[in-house]
């Protein structure tokens, strides 16, 4: 039984030579829309940030608490990351169509159980491409004295019970469905008419742009490749919103594990009488968050050798079945590219990200100079 909505008439293959000039125009028109929203992403945060400074430097002693609370962090960065930027988003591409069949393979859509059992594969494809990451700025740290790449993540480490519940709240519920949103949804979705595949790797390398750091651009883009897929393959977001929450919530209880140096340090010493109820509870679901993990890699692995095999012997058998659809008249793969990245927006945004990039590998040493400034200045 085939449960695939019709073609719709803004997926379909282009066939009249009008369409030809159609499709460079739309492409020009969507790639710059696209680029004024990556340049927003960029900076809206920077222009909420200088406000929030001058707000509370006009307020002064007479600033409510609740600025200064860990909390407050994460609701700010929600408004400007996140609420924001989807109004803006809409507003400039619209909320595009999305269901599509392939005209060669109408019953090759994923179903949400198929989706979810990639879990594993995308798990560790993606810590494997962030494992490599952190090698790589290792050495290059050794070899040229270039700073080892940090997890800004690890620097918003809550004290509190409340700010541990919003930043969860933040990290593994908001930041999944938004950033789904905004770029398989949205931005894939407005791509998808030029081809599959070009839609899917512009999508993970601006999800993986909008992170702003080395530490995290390469596993997200990664991810943005195989979540990408998936919701071509699926016609859905849900499937990527549910293992993007996956993936943040694995990260975030590492995350809180590792800053409770009571539950961290079990290993290193037999003082565990001395753990309060809800450490030894916490305690015992590290353990099984152990063994789970073991068992997502160990499946993933599985996964990752029969998929590779798989493709290298239909390849090589020339059986090889791409469920993406490409064609696009008028446009060759290496013409999209080139308009998509010709667009003055997405100059910009590139700029914009490589400064984001290198402010994020070298904060330490600009907060030295800066505290060395203001040293100078008392």
């Amino acid at each position: 039984m085939n449960n695939f909505s019709p073609p719709i008439r803004e997926f379909a293959p282009q066939e009249s030579p009008v369409n030809n000039i159609d499709n460079k125009i739309g492409l020009k028109k969507t790639s710059t829309k696209i680029g004024v929203f990556m340049i927003i992403v960029f900076t809206l945060p920077i222009i909420g940030s200088v406000f929030l400074g001058l707000l509370m430097a006009i307020l002064g002693d007479n600033a409510p608490a609740f600025l200064f609370h860990e909390s407050f962090n994460f609701i700010f960065s929600f408004i400007f990351a996140y609420a924001l930027p989807i109004l803006i988003l809409i507003g400039l591409v619209g909320y595009p169509r999305f269901s599509r069949v392939h005209p060669l393979y109408p019953g090759s859509q994923y179903s949400m159980v198929q989706s979810i059992k990639l879990f594993p594969f995308a798990w560790v494809t993606t810590m494997g491409v962030n494992l490599f990451t952190i090698t790589l700025f290792k050495y290059l740290s050794i070899w040229f004295g270039i700073p080892e790449s940090t997890n800004p993540i690890d620097s918003m480490v809550p004290t509190s019970t409340t700010g541990w519940i919003i930043a969860a709240i933040y990290i593994c519920i908001c930041a999944p469905i938004f950033e789904e949103i905004f770029y398989r949804r949205i931005i894939l979705g407005s791509l998808r008419r030029y081809g599959d595949t070009f839609a899917i790797v512009i999508s993970a390398i601006l999800f993986g742009a909008m992170h702003g750091n080395f530490s995290q651009f390469f596993y997200a883009f990664a991810l943005g490749l195989i979540y990408g897929y998936i919701v071509v393959r699926s016609n859905s977001i849900m499937p990527a919103i549910l293992l993007h929450a996956l993936n943040n919530s694995i990260s975030t209880f590492a995350l809180y594990i590792s800053s409770n140096e009571r539950i961290a340090s079990i290993g290193k010493n037999s003082d565990v009488l001395s753990l309060t109820e809800q450490e030894m509870a916490l305690t015992g679901l590290l353990g099984l968050f152990v063994i789970a993990l073991i068992g997502f890699v160990v499946l993933g692995l599985i996964q990752l050798i029969k998929y590779t095999i798989t493709y290298i012997i239909a390849r090589s058998k020339k059986t090889h079945i791409s469920f993406l659809f490409n064609n696009v008249e008028g446009l060759t793969q290496k013409q999209k590219y080139g308009i998509f990245f010709s667009r003055p927006t997405i100059i910009i945004t590139i700029v914009l990200a490589v400064l984001t990039f290198a402010v994020a590998l070298y904060s330490s040493a600009i907060n030295e100079f800066l505290i060395s400034i203001q040293q100078q200045i008392s």
